[in-house]
């Protein structure tokens, strides 16, 4: 104990006669006369003291354990708590009770915790405890400031984004009548978007008041940035009134640029009605080509004018004005139709003689030709009644009805030929039957003038019989390859049965039904003479 190191610590010290008289003769060195630890007093005072210091320690205890309810905040981990603070989220009303309440309690420690206490025996000194929970308290509520802080920001940035939208659009540079009247049309609809904007700006604001009463200094950038969302509005309503000022200058230049255009335009439809209104003249069938493209040339310049009329129409609302009457364009586009009907039709159908006489048979698609000999005999019946008793023009429109007349009757049999079903065996078939080498019709060089050549048409019957059993084969030949490929895409999965040492195949309802259907259908097969 204390005491007794104090005692032991009066033993062996010695006099200072032998430090002083160096010339004398010791025979030892005498010590002085102290307490020794037998002595009945040194016990006795060791006993009192003893007893005083444990009565003395139950007070330092109990003042000791009034600390016990500032352990949570001793022990608490600042990091962790920032971290769950950002992470949560949570309405700025919410938090402004809670940095209060640190800030009231690092002000009570303050005021409760002294900086000393006198214990009878002792005085224990607080200051390192009192400051350290006062720091704490006030570093939480910094904390929760800090975290309310970034809610006006946000609002800062949001409806920053949403103003910066609006200047973007403001500020987006036209160069057409039409854009200009977007703009101001955008500009008139604006005020309902800045009253909601300036609702958000009002909410921003209330934010930061929350936040101004704890007193934090704002970074350089919040601030600015709270200042410039603030500048906002009135940075809208001056570029409104600048696209105001810029539309109208923009409007008066338009409107000078519209007028030259609209007298060339009127212009051009006359010479469009004028060369309409000569289209009569092309009579020549031989011209046929020449005469194609000039309509199409022509197409081209009718649907540019009508663009034209259109635009100059709406402009023309756009600017407050009465629209001009255009009805001479769709007069003359009216007339023009018929004729670009006719010699589109010729050019269409002598091009297809071209690509169907020179080109492979086995090229050939016979459902297209038919597309095209049908449009074309629809067209042309039409044409006759339009073009009745005009000279020339009805001698065509008669001349390659004709030509598709003689022409449709060779179909049946070009559609025969053209069986996807045909094979080699079909064409020996058809070779002996015929009387002629039909086996060349698989091949490029043989052509549709070729065919016609061989005057199939009195075996018609022969040929489209033996073409009808080859496209019959084919359908059973296309439904085995579908059966075959169905087979593809099957997994067979084979898993182990509980813990028998056995396997089973998983799912197989799905696969017998794949083999129930293919057996109908190949039993179906088996009684089809085709097979």
């Amino acid at each position: 104990s204390v005491y007794a190191r104090g005692v032991e610590a009066t033993l062996g010290i010695p006099q200072i006669e032998r430090q002083v008289m160096e010339s004398l003769f010791w025979s030892d060195t005498p010590m002085l006369q102290t307490l020794s630890r037998g002595e009945g007093f040194v016990a006795e005072q060791q006993a009192r003291l003893s007893d005083a210091v444990e009565k003395a320690l139950p007070p330092a205890a109990e003042y000791l354990a009034t600390f016990a309810q500032y352990r949570d905040y001793l022990i608490l981990d600042e990091a962790a708590f920032a971290a769950k603070y950002e992470a949560d989220e949570r309405p700025i009303a919410e938090m402004v009770p809670e940095a209060k309440k640190h800030l009231q309690l690092a002000a009570e420690m303050e005021e409760a915790i002294p900086l000393r206490m006198p214990l009878g025996l002792f005085t224990v000194s607080c200051t390192a405890v009192r400051n350290t929970l006062v720091e704490r308290h006030r570093s939480l509520a910094a904390i929760i400031v800090k975290r309310m802080s970034a809610a006006p920001m946000h609002s800062a940035h949001e409806t920053g984004k949403r103003f910066a939208g609006v200047l973007q659009r403001l500020n987006q540079p036209t160069e057409t009548i039409e854009e200009v009247a977007e703009l101001e049309e955008y500009a008139r609809q604006l005020p309902a978007e800045l009253a909601e904007l300036q609702e958000g700006i009002k909410a921003m604001v209330a934010e930061q008041e929350v936040v101004d009463q704890f007193e934090m200094v704002s970074p350089d950038a919040d601030v600015k940035a709270f200042w410039a969302t603030i500048a906002l509005p009135r940075r809208v309503a001056e570029q409104i009134e600048a696209v105001g000022v810029k539309a109208a200058e923009m409007r008066e230049q338009y409107a000078q640029e519209m007028q030259s255009e609209q007298a060339a335009f009127d212009k051009s439809l006359d010479r469009l009605e004028k060369v309409v209104g000569g289209f009569d003249k092309h009579t020549s069938f031989d011209r046929t080509k020449e005469v194609a493209s000039e309509v199409r040339q022509l197409q081209l310049e009718l649907k540019d004018a009508e663009e034209k009329r259109a635009r100059f129409n709406k402009r023309e609302v756009i600017f407050g004005q009465e629209q001009t009457d255009y009805s001479q364009l769709l007069r003359t586009s009216k007339a023009f139709e018929p004729y670009a009907t006719l010699w589109l039709t010729a050019d269409k159908w002598l091009e297809s003689q071209k690509e169907w006489f020179g080109g492979a048979f086995n090229k050939l698609e016979p459902e297209a030709m038919e597309g095209v000999l049908s449009a074309a005999q629809r067209t042309l019946y039409k044409l006759s009644k339009t073009f009745e008793g005009a000279e020339g023009l009805s001698d065509i429109v008669t001349r390659v009805r004709q030509e598709i007349d003689d022409f449709s009757p060779n179909m049946p049999l070009i559609t025969a030929l053209r069986n996807p079903g045909m094979r080699e065996r079909h064409w020996k078939q058809l070779s002996d039957e015929v009387g002629q080498d039909m086996t060349q019709a698989a091949s490029d060089a043989f052509t549709l003038e070729t065919m016609l050549s061989l005057n199939l048409g009195e075996r018609v019957e022969t040929v489209t019989k033996v073409c009808d059993v080859a496209g019959k084969e084919y359908a059973i030949e296309t439904a085995m390859d579908k059966m075959e490929a169905e087979w593809k895409s099957v997994q067979l999965e084979v898993v182990p049965y509980r813990e028998s040492g056995t396997f089973v195949i998983k799912g197989v309802d799905a696969i017998q039904q794949v083999l129930d259907d293919q057996i109908v259908m190949t039993q179906s097969m088996a009684f089809s003479p085709f097979k």
